[in-house]
């Protein structure tokens, strides 16, 4: 019989994010990948974000065997506009059939998307406690959050780090209309892509961070 997540009693981070499942090889990986979407879609969750200021995106509704599903979209309605550096949006207005800024969880389901106090988005990220990519955030968050483009390296800068149920939840801002499946109008803006992927991993290869 089908049970309806949204029904199912909200688990904490611990339990969802640690694993060693491998999404490419084992069948498991998709119930744990659920089991997280809807760890984020949670009442508690989304409270404890807007006692930091925080409102998560919300999401489409649930497919026909009740498995949720990866589109999400801004919470907060009003006009969309550019916002100061290193945020790119400002508010957002629905569109009745197709949200604009939609977002993808993507298919490990560590990510949401939220807006902050001023209307501004954000990408959140779930990182495990004590990991190598922890120390590398810490170290990243030493450096300035640069306010224009000029001072720009090409490394999404973190914007704030959370502590949450023994884990870690990194705050970024967010940038593209497609942030994890960026689409491309012609040839110049695929190369431009490419360069400036080449100048962040030079710029991480710089302080002896290596991008897998």
């Amino acid at each position: 019989m089908s049970v309806d997540p949204l029904e199912t009693p909200s688990e904490s981070l611990n339990s969802v994010l640690p694993t060693d499942l491998d999404a490419s090889i084992d069948s498991g990986f998709w119930k744990l990948h659920d089991r997280r979407i809807m760890w984020w879609d949670s009442n508690r969750t989304k409270a404890w974000f807007r006692e930091k200021g925080y409102t998560l995106y919300s999401r489409m509704p649930t497919t026909a065997d009740f498995s949720p599903s990866h589109i999400m979209f801004p919470t907060n309605a009003g006009e969309m506009a550019e916002d100061l550096f290193p945020y790119a949006y400002k508010n957002i207005m629905r569109d009745s059939t197709e949200p604009v800024l939609n977002a993808s969880t993507g298919e490990r389901g560590i990510i949401s998307y939220a807006q902050d106090s001023q209307g501004r988005h954000v990408a959140i990220k779930a990182v495990l406690d004590g990991s190598e990519e922890l120390r590398i955030i810490n170290y990243l968050r030493t450096r300035a959050i640069p306010s224009s483009i000029e001072e720009f390296d090409n490394v999404i800068p973190i914007l704030d780090v959370l502590a949450y149920e023994g884990h870690w939840l990194v705050v970024m801002p967010r940038w593209g209309i497609h942030p994890l499946y960026p689409e491309f109008g012609n040839p110049q803006q695929v190369l431009h892509f490419i360069h400036c992927l080449l100048k962040g991993l030079n710029n991480l290869h710089t302080h002896r961070i290596a991008h897998a």
